[in-house]
């Protein structure tokens, strides 16, 4: 029983060699010499350690100074930066208009555009009230020798000319001067589609006439021949019309007609001395003025 009760107090003789154990106050025999009254240690409400306390005591007491010293270092560490904001998406700048450039460029010539003439065919009709018919007549009839043109046509006091269309407001001018023109007029016919139309319809049938002598002169038996020559004097055919009437359309442009009318003037009328409705006042002596 001895030798255990030796063993059993065996781990508390290893603690009673740093003050701990058994005893009233500090544990064994080194209780009075290493036993401290920690309320006597108390200065100006401090506590002080005793330089001979338990390595426990230490070790714990310099842990805690450890994490107290961590925690005071962390919080004179800087704050970790904030995270970095997305930098914001650039707002759509609408385009700021660019100033005009005022610098003087050289001129740059115009894109050349092939504008269609217009095909116009003229029309004009006039009346003139003249004192000598003949006499107007004889000069009318010369106008064409003067400006080119023909006499298309003549009855009785009208007369239907044909003048250059460059030279049809000419005429018409040196004939308004033999008297006094009481009609005068102007019309125009624009043509310009028939004759696009027929300037398209003569160059096809010029190409197919040509691909038709091509076909004539390789054809192989005298059927193939029969029937290209057929084909070939239909086409042929149409051609000559479509340039026969392409030369009518062009001369009509080219020359306007000018239709004349002449007009015998009566003899001279003398014309009222006054423009007052009632004879009788010429009799008072009232000064007349000529009726307008």
């Amino acid at each position: 029983m001895k030798a255990a009760g030796t063993s059993a107090s065996a781990p508390y003789d290893e603690y009673d060699e740093y003050g701990y154990g058994g005893g009233d106050s500090g544990g064994g025999d080194m209780a009075g010499a290493n036993a401290y009254d920690f309320e006597d240690d108390s200065v100006e409400g401090e506590i002080l350690s005793p330089a001979s306390a338990s390595l426990s005591t230490r070790g714990r007491s310099g842990r805690s100074a450890m994490l107290d010293t961590r925690r005071e270092f962390k919080s004179e560490e800087a704050p970790p930066a904030p995270p970095a904001e997305p930098s914001p998406v650039p707002s759509p700048v609408a385009p700021q208009p660019t100033p005009a450039d005022t610098s003087v460029k050289p001129s740059q010539p115009a894109p050349t555009q092939v504008a269609t003439k217009r095909q116009v065919i003229y029309t004009a009709n006039m009346q003139v009230s003249v004192y000598d018919v003949e006499h107007s007549m004889v000069l009318i009839e010369s106008l064409p020798d003067l400006y080119g043109g023909w006499l298309h046509q003549r009855l009785d006091n009208q007369i239907v000319l044909r003048i250059p269309a460059e030279h049809l407001n000419a005429a018409m001018d040196m004939i308004a001067e033999l008297g006094v023109v009481d009609l005068r007029t102007l019309e125009g016919l624009d043509v310009t589609a028939a004759y696009t139309d027929l300037e398209s319809r003569i160059r096809v049938l010029t190409q197919m006439q040509e691909q038709l002598e091509l076909l004539l002169a390789q054809a192989k038996d005298v059927e193939q021949a029969l029937e290209i020559r057929r084909a070939l004097g239909q086409i042929t055919m149409e051609l000559e019309l479509a340039r026969a009437h392409m030369r009518e359309l062009a001369k009509s442009i080219a020359f306007s007609t000018l239709i004349v009318r002449i007009v015998a003037r009566g003899p001279a009328v003398d014309l009222p001395t006054s423009n007052d409705p009632f004879p009788w006042v010429l009799e008072l002596g009232v000064e007349a003025t000529e009726f307008r």
